[in-house]
């Protein structure tokens, strides 16, 4: 839902988003059980074109060992955005 709506997202939200999150590498774990062979790898493309973030497994990045100022901020962020989507 979130990378859905990254064109929302402010230019250091969406730096942060693109560096955290895990990038396609074709591992089609998204397509497993197409026995077609025919459905499109699930991936989300953001940034004109430029990356292509996989929605399945989007947090594997999301863990630090140790947390500064910018990160606290960049996570500040991140939340405050993800808070617009609460039900």
């Amino acid at each position: 839902m979130f990378l859905d709506n990254f064109d929302a997202m402010d230019t250091n939200l969406q730096e942060f988003v693109v560096s955290q999150t895990k990038k396609c590498d074709g591992c089609k774990y998204c397509v497993q059980t197409d026995k077609t062979g025919s459905r499109p790898l699930a991936y989300i493309t953001v940034n004109k074109g430029q990356h292509n973030l996989c929605p399945y497994f989007p947090g594997y990045q999301y863990n630090w060992t140790q947390i500064d100022d910018k990160l606290a901020d960049q996570l500040i962020g991140f939340l405050s955005f993800m808070d617009v989507f609460k039900k």
